[in-house]
Parts: structure tokens; sequence; C-alpha cells
């Protein structure tokens, strides 16, 4: 498990390429997948692999193998925290530490892989529309970057208050 390249497809790789190398936000497409997983997971946006344009975006297999530790942990907190399959506490343990280790669960390993990058893929256009729409100069990237912190932040802080209400009042 990652151990290989990955190839972002179709109008992801577009939106990877700008924000590397036009919007310079990036270093890397490495960066913008890794962050694309978490915004994808936090803000439980998926999207299908897009092949109607072919594009591509190539993270190469040494900067893979290189983030591997984080991309294994990435993929691990996806298959725990994904509640679109109906399964079980148990069954996304067993999916998020078992599914890669037995050689026999191919097919399963492919569609967790599959829904990881629909998360990446997710996060990626969240990414894109939201830092590059109508921004031309590195201080808009910075305070649309802050703001969507913020707003993040206090998404967070509301729910949040919302469950510690819930138990103080139950």
């Amino acid at each position: 498990m990652f151990d290989r390249e990955i190839i972002i497809t179709g109008e992801h790789s577009n939106k990877v390429k700008y924000l590397v190398n036009e919007a310079q936000i990036y270093s890397r497409y490495l960066d913008v997948y890794l962050n694309g997983v978490v915004i994808g997971l936090l803000y439980n946006q998926r999207q299908k692999k897009e092949i109607s344009v072919s594009e591509t975006a190539k993270i190469f297999a040494e900067q893979v193998i290189g983030a591997s530790e984080e991309l294994i942990f990435l993929y691990r907190l996806v298959m725990l925290l994904d509640c679109s399959s109906n399964l079980t506490e148990d069954e996304r343990i067993e999916r998020a530490f078992k599914d890669d280790a037995l050689q026999d669960n191919q097919q399963k390993m492919k569609l967790n892989m599959e829904l990881f990058n629909e998360y990446a893929n997710g996060g990626i256009s969240i990414l894109y529309d939201y830092l590059c729409k109508g921004n031309i100069e590195l201080d808009s990237y910075i305070d649309t970057a802050y703001s969507l912190i913020k707003s993040f932040e206090n998404q967070n802080n509301d729910s949040i208050e919302k469950e510690i209400n819930e138990i103080i009042y139950q």
C-alpha cells in the first residue's frame, strides 16, 4: 500500500496543477493530495475519479514512499470515520486495519482505495474552489485560506458546543 505512483486524473489533475504551478499555494502535488484527503474527510465531500479529461498529474513513487506513514495514517482514518457504507464500528475497524494486510482481500482493498481517492478528489475540489476562484494575488490566497480555516473552526466549535449541551441537558 502506497508503494507506487499515484495518478490523479481529469479535472482534479488540472486543479492540482493549478494549485501547485499557477497559484503556487503548494510546492508539490503530494501536498495537495494529502490536504485534499483531510479536507474531503472533514467536509464529507467525495468525488469519483474523472476520466472525461485526458489530463493527469502524477505523484512519483519516491514521494509516495517517502510519505507512506502519513498516507497510511490518513487511509486508516478515512476507513474508520467513513460511514457511507453502513458498516458497524467493528467492520470499519477491520476495514482500516485488516483489509490491506490480507492478500485474499484484493477486491476490498481496491474498493477502499477508491473511497480514499474519492475523499482526496472531493478535498482537492474544495481547496481549488475556495482558494482559487477570483484570487490572482498572493495576499488574496492567504486571506481566503485564513477564512477557510476560520469557517471550519466555527463549524466545529458549534458542533462541539451542541454535543456538550446534549450531554448536559440529557
